[in-house]
Formats: structure tokens, C-alpha cells, sequence
């Protein structure tokens, strides 16, 4: 059993981290200056943390495990058991639909019955280790 992390996109980690960021500070700035600004200062510090605990639940960990019949995805709570018998095709791709990938640097599987889009650090590794399992 082998284990690829996902590749992570800067800008990508930059949006994840700094909207729930933004919204805390701009709640701590209008509890600051008071007045009208206090409930929309928690308003914001309660969105803002609400929204950093939504992508942590669908983001971490990502990773994707190889085993000799399965495919495991896991980012956050999103799971998904891929039979390597289902696999079709493998390539890779950079498409921006959405999927349990943390980085636009992807590879598309293809199976029977979906298409998957997962984003592992070590691409070519990945593709190879992938490919050999699934020769015959």
C-alpha cells in the first residue's frame, strides 16, 4: 500500500486560508470601532470561522492510497473507494472541474462508471505506480 499526498497550489492555499482569515479581521475591526459595528463584527468572526471549519472538514487530509485492488481518495470527509478492475483510462490533465484535489496539476482516471480528478505531488510517480498495478 502506497500513499500520495496531494500537490498543493499556492494560489489555491492562499484563497483557503485567507477568506476565513479576512472575515475574523474585519469582525475584530468592527468590534473594535463599536456601535452598530459590534453585531456585524461577530457576524463576521462567526462566518469567518464557520467558513475555515467548512474547508478543513473537505480538505484535509488529501491524500490518495494505492493498494493491489483499490484506489482509496480521501480529501476531508469526501471519500471515495475506486476498484482498480473499474480503471479505464489514466492520463493527466489540468482541468479546473471541481474534485478532491488541491492543486489544478491533476490526473483524470477514468472508470466504468466515472471520471475522477485527483491531484498527487508526484504526478509521474503516481501515473507509473498507478499503471503498473493495472497491467495484466
Amino acid at each position: 500500500m502506497k500513499t500520495y499526498p496531494s500537490a498543493i497550489d499556492k494560489w489555491l492555499a492562499a484563497i483557503l486560508l485567507g477568506v476565513p482569515l479576512l472575515l475574523i479581521s474585519v469582525g475584530i475591526f468592527c468590534l473594535i470601532i463599536g456601535g452598530v459595528g459590534v453585531k456585524v463584527g461577530f457576524i463576521e468572526i462567526f462566518s469567518g470561522v464557520f467558513a475555515g471549519v467548512l474547508i478543513v472538514l473537505f480538505s484535509v487530509p488529501c491524500v490518495y492510497t494505492l493498494d493491489h485492488e483499490t484506489l482509496r481518495i480521501r480529501c476531508g470527509i469526501i471519500r471515495y473507494k475506486v476498484p482498480l478492475a473499474e480503471i479505464r483510462q489514466v492520463e493527466k490533465s489540468n482541468a479546473l472541474w471541481s474534485a478532491p484535489a488541491l492543486s489544478i496539476t491533476r490526473v483524470k482516471i477514468i472508470t466504468s462508471r466515472q471520471t475522477y480528478l485527483i491531484s498527487p505531488k508526484n504526478r509521474d510517480t503516481f501515473i507509473a505506480d498507478l499503471r503498473a498495478r493495472l497491467a495484466p
